[in-house]
């Protein structure tokens, strides 16, 4: 869960990078470049969908503990 902190912004920037490529508008300032919105868009679902796994393996960690604990 910790890792979340620094590799979120690594995800951005590797998403807006590549949705970026081909587009020359993009490197100036303004607003010239929807392709960036898409770059965080897509970053932030896949930021969503790490967090979802993560939950997921943790109610399963959690579930698997609980049922080997009351087996004995």
């Amino acid at each position: 869960m910790v890792a979340l902190v620094p590799v979120t912004p690594v995800v951005l920037d590797v998403t807006t990078g590549l949705s970026t490529v081909g587009y020359p508008e993009c490197g100036e300032p303004g607003d010239a470049c929807s392709q960036e919105y898409v770059g965080w868009f897509l970053g932030l679902a896949v930021m969503a969908i790490v967090v979802v796994v993560m939950v997921v393996v943790e109610v399963v960690t959690a579930v698997r503990r609980f049922r080997r604990r009351r087996g004995r």
